[in-house]
């Protein structure tokens, strides 16, 4: 299996490609945690408010408990207690439920900003370099073969610039020229950035 081109600047460039995804990828990632980062930090405001309702709904619970317990009016006393406690408990929930719908978004920004440029990124990598080593290793094994040369001669014929195949080509049938058929053989592992054709 073919994975880099035989000759060096094919070569160079494919590497260079590769790094290149790599550093998307890593770029993309640093971005998208940096904004996780920012918006996971807005939990600590709305944390910070649910545990000051819930030291304050413990607080005044104790307060309310101690004037229940006077004779005749510990009850009157205690229910605006009751009722401040009963604010200070919604609060530390709607805190609770901030907090979650900020993780949420953090988590869900991540995948927005870094997940879909690095899927993309990666898709189109696959599919370009993984069609270059089906062709590069196919020719690659062609070009040592005895019918090797009419099948790569034939592909060039199929794909090839006119103007490149009126240079490369012999008036009639290249394909039954042996000088016309080893041009086009290498002129195409050329293209593939193998080297060039080795006739048996």
């Amino acid at each position: 299996m073919k994975v880099y081109a035989e000759r060096p600047m094919r070569a160079l460039g494919q590497l260079l490609v590769d790094l290149l995804l790599i550093v998307w990828v890593g770029a993309w990632t640093w971005l998208g945690l940096q904004f996780h980062e920012r918006l996971d930090a807005l939990r600590g405001p709305t944390r910070q408010v649910g545990e000051a309702g819930d030291n304050l709904a413990n607080s005044l619970s104790t307060t309310g408990e101690q004037l229940r317990g006077l004779q005749l009016v510990g009850d009157l006393l205690a229910a605006p207690f009751d009722a401040i406690v009963g604010s200070a408990r919604q609060l530390v929930e709607a805190s609770d439920s901030s907090q979650q719908a900020i993780a949420r978004l953090a988590d869900l920004s991540f995948v927005v900003i870094s997940l879909f440029p690095i899927v993309f990124a990666v898709v189109v990598w696959v599919v370009v370099r993984g069609r270059w080593m089906r062709q590069a290793t196919a020719a690659a094994r062609l070009r040592h073969s005895g019918h090797g040369d009419g099948l790569l001669a034939a592909q060039a014929l199929a794909t090839a610039r006119l103007d490149h195949l009126a240079r490369l080509a012999s008036p009639g049938n290249p394909l039954d020229d042996p000088i016309s058929r080893h041009r086009l053989a290498s002129y195409q592992l050329h293209r593939l950035g193998l080297r060039n054709y080795e006739p048996r």
